[in-house]
């Protein structure tokens, strides 16, 4: 799945223009420093792709994801007792559960929202490390990225969805690689979240984003994709004619 989704030039490296502010960074540092962390968590979601992928917005959370049987509860508390000694209070634990942890970490008045994740629904368990200040730190693959994102488009569309999507999208485009990109996109995306199998929805977010998001998703790739949609779905609609012909 990673080689299909991961058009030309997309190599994991520190985007500065993605941190909200230096301390969110080095907070990230200090919790990979941990050995827990280290061996299995990484760096996900739209803050990954942000900082170490595009640079295209400041993200203000980080998302840290594992694969790996391990308590959620158990590393929470090991966050909460070692980050207030290297300076970070714990603010406040939003949720605590089984397969899930929220909270939110203090310094020099810079909040920063931390979310560990247990998400056995990946199937793609390669990661690619960037190093920061000599601390190895994990990053989730962008075919996982981009997969986890169309999702997360499709059931909530916040903001920050519309402008990653646009993002990832354009940069498909502009490597010319735009269809076959989206085609694997919506094909590997439909194994976790049917929405993706629904043309019609598809055509009417679509429509909605071109409509009134043209602020957030570039207008063009709005079009490009309602055009795909719209081929796609006389091809199905011709096979289905021809099979009971």
């Amino acid at each position: 799945m990673e080689k299909n989704l991961r058009p030309a030039g997309i190599i994991p490296s520190e985007k500065s223009t993605g941190w909200e502010a230096p301390e969110q960074r080095a907070l990230l540092v200090e919790i990979f420093k941990i050995p827990l962390f280290s061996e299995s968590f990484f760096l996900g979601g739209g803050t990954c792709l942000s900082v170490m992928y595009f640079g295209h917005r400041q993200s203000q959370d980080l998302d840290l994801f594992t694969v790996d049987e391990i308590s959620i509860p158990v590393a929470w508390g090991m966050l909460a007792r070692r980050l207030p000694r290297r300076g970070y209070a714990l603010e406040t634990t939003i949720s605590i559960s089984e397969g899930f942890a929220s909270g939110v970490f203090q310094k020099n008045g810079v909040m920063t929202k931390v979310d560990l994740v247990q998400d056995m629904f990946i199937e793609d368990l390669r990661r690619e490390q960037v190093v920061l200040d000599g601390v190895p730190i994990r990053v989730d693959n962008f075919g996982n990225l981009v997969t986890g994102k169309f999702s997360a488009f499709l059931s909530r569309g916040e903001p920050k969805d519309i402008i990653d999507l646009s993002r990832i999208l354009n940069h498909a485009k502009d490597t010319g690689q735009f269809i076959p990109f989206l085609e694997r996109l919506l094909t590997e995306t439909s194994k976790r979240d049917a929405l993706a199998d629904d043309d019609t929805l598809l055509s009417e977010i679509f429509t909605k984003i071109e409509r009134q998001h043209s602020d957030l998703f570039h207008p063009e790739i709005a079009r490009m994709v309602l055009a795909f949609l719209e081929t796609l779905q006389r091809r199905k609609k011709a096979l289905s004619e021809g099979e009971h012909s």
